[in-house]
């Protein structure tokens, strides 16, 4: 089999490329929705329902059904009191505003609502305070870029360093002149989900320290913070289980998230290839 980018035109990488990404953006959404609600709840960003559910009645207003104790439960409520789309839509309107979006909806190649919600939720206290916009105020839109640098780099870098020989082991076992596309994408996905699931667990507090200083209410108080301050203060007060809130649905959707984009990718160029070799 050969595999190797320099017998694919670019075009052909681009779609196999774009293709896998928005492949594992729609099956895995659900996951990023429940890891930013258990984030954002431990953090002590209230969760606030729909007009309509307060109307459904006293019995479905208790403290209780208002926290998540997990991602199968924020699923279940999720679905219950918003619906099953909700679930493909970002988190809820109170966090759209207060956590940003734009980076996710420009990878998954998708323009939502919630990307003008939370542009407008950002910069219209400050026109209402001001009509020139200083520095500061635009770096409101930037809060907790260096976390997520801090996260992303070192979850690339796990990431891709754990992938390479761990795919090229299976595929040394399981790739020969009869394999096919199903063997290609067992090894492919394998070797994925193992290096996903190690990058993501092991940068978990970093993720836990984007998404505070993203949610953080206070502008001044969010610029000023930085990714050290925001762990030291995790961990003081609420210990290593604060540090990595949110660490199974970050596993789970890390996991498959990269078992799906190297799988997939892999498959489609290699499916281009053995048509251009037939012809």
């Amino acid at each position: 089999m050969a595999s190797s980018d320099t017998n694919i035109a670019f075009p052909e990488r681009a779609f196999a490329a774009a293709s896998a990404a928005v492949l594992s953006a729609i099956l895995t959404n659900p996951l990023d929705v429940a890891k930013t609600r258990l984030q954002a709840q431990a953090a002590g960003v209230p969760y606030h329902h729909s007009q309509q559910y307060h109307q459904i009645g006293k019995h479905l207003s208790s403290p209780d059904l208002k926290k998540y104790n997990g991602t199968l439960d924020v699923f279940f409520k999720v679905v219950r009191e918003e619906g099953f789309a909700r679930l493909w839509r970002g988190t809820n309107a109170s966090l759209a505003l207060a956590v940003p979006t734009a980076f996710k909806e420009v990878r998954t190649g998708r323009k939502l609502p919630g990307i003008s919600i939370t542009l407008l939720g950002v910069l219209s206290p400050l026109r209402s305070k001001n009509k020139v916009l200083n520095w500061k105020e635009y770096r409101v839109l930037w809060t907790g870029v260096g976390a997520q640098l801090a996260r992303d780099v070192p979850f690339s870098a796990i990431c891709w360093s754990t992938l390479e020989p761990i795919r090229r082991r299976l595929l040394r076992l399981v790739v020969d002149e009869e394999s096919n596309a199903v063997t290609i994408l067992g090894s492919n996905f394998s070797a994925g989900f193992v290096a996903g699931t190690l990058a993501a667990a092991v940068t978990c507090p970093l993720d836990v320290a984007k998404t505070r200083r993203q949610i953080e209410k206070d502008p001044e108080k969010a610029l000023n913070t930085t990714t050290r301050q925001t762990i030291v203060k995790v961990w003081r007060s609420e210990g290593l289980k604060g540090l990595f809130t949110g660490l199974g649905p970050r596993v789970a959707r890390a996991g498959p998230s990269v078992g799906i984009v190297v799988s997939f990718y892999e498959v489609v160029k290699y499916v281009l290839h053995q048509r251009q070799e037939d012809l």
